[in-house]
């Protein structure tokens, strides 16, 4: 008999890597992360999970909460969030898209940042969480 819960997780290496390899799996097919990534199949997968996790080790390194779906001790589930006031600064960021600009390329990293700063202008002003991403293993 299979057993899910949900909980708060803190990944070590290991399931960042699982976590990343989830989220490239649940935003595989027609998600507007293909788009900016402009690749299909095999190499969109490969984009993806290298975006995921220099994303999820961001977020482990800046001590904020993911919460987990564990089914039968497998993660097959997971929601990214930041909690109210918290940012990430560019230095924090500034990792991630190196791993981008080196892993995948320049332009992906240069699309990506500028989507980000888009996004920035429409936070609310109000505390919130900021929710992103969220993803569920597709035979889940």
């Amino acid at each position: 008999m299979s057993s899910t819960q949900v909980e708060l997780i803190k990944p070590d290496a290991a399931q960042i890597e699982n976590i990343a390899q989830l989220l490239a799996l649940a935003f595989d097919n027609g998600s507007g992360l293909s788009q900016i990534c402009k690749a299909k199949g095999k190499e969109l997968r490969r984009r993806l999970h290298l975006l995921f996790r220099s994303r999820i080790a961001m977020q482990v390194a800046a001590n904020q909460p993911i919460l987990g779906v564990i089914n039968d001790e497998r993660v097959i589930g997971v929601a990214v969030f930041q909690e109210p006031g918290s940012n990430f600064t560019v230095w924090e960021q500034i990792p991630c898209l190196l791993q981008v600009i080196f892993g995948i390329s320049p332009l992906i990293a240069w699309r990506i940042w500028r989507n980000l700063i888009i996004l920035e202008r429409y936070h609310p002003s109000e505390p919130h969480y900021y929710l992103t991403p969220l993803g569920v293993h597709p035979d889940f």
